[in-house]
């Protein structure tokens, strides 16, 4: 990394060089900080993340040039799940399977149903229903047109506020 910044510094008068690498190779002046000093490039500034829920202390000041704050990660809420397995059917997707305490055993979804609409839109792979589900927000309800054997039934699945 130091001999490719060096190489660039001598090919153009002030480039600006940026580096993106590990804190472990910047920290204190060491690793490429350290190397381009050794190779007559001193014109360096390191800027380190401080994340925002770290020790409340003040910093070494020799830690990098620069500290810059992050917040924690946020949370990522998972993707809503109607609770089945399906099948490619002639006119849908066969449900396969139902998981217990799910979305679809609470809209009494069963085994052998055939999913052939969500939300107004015909239903004729897996994926096309699993598109469907993933653009539901929480709280939200979810109209699906099955066939049970000869009948259809409109039902609802109505996913949770969380």
């Amino acid at each position: 990394m130091a001999e490719a910044i060096a190489g660039a510094l001598r090919h153009q008068p002030r480039p600006l060089v940026v580096g993106i690498m590990g804190s472990g190779h910047i920290e204190y002046g060491d690793g490429v900080a350290h190397q381009l000093a050794a190779l007559g490039v001193n014109d360096v500034a390191t800027a380190l993340p401080w994340n925002a829920d770290a020790d409340c202390r003040v910093p070494d000041p020799k830690i990098a040039n620069l500290l810059f704050g992050l917040s924690p990660a946020a949370t990522r809420t998972p993707p809503p799940r109607l609770g089945v397995v399906v099948s490619t059917a002639e006119h849908g997707v066969k449900i396969e399977q139902v998981s217990a305490q799910s979305v679809a055993e609470a809209a009494s979804l069963r085994v052998d149903d055939v999913i052939e609409t969500a939300a107004g839109v015909s239903v004729r792979r897996p994926a096309d229903l699993r598109a469907i589900i993933q653009r539901q927000a929480p709280g939200t309800w979810l109209p699906l047109s099955v066939r049970r054997g000869e009948a259809i039934l409109e039902m609802v699945a109505r996913f949770p506020a969380e």
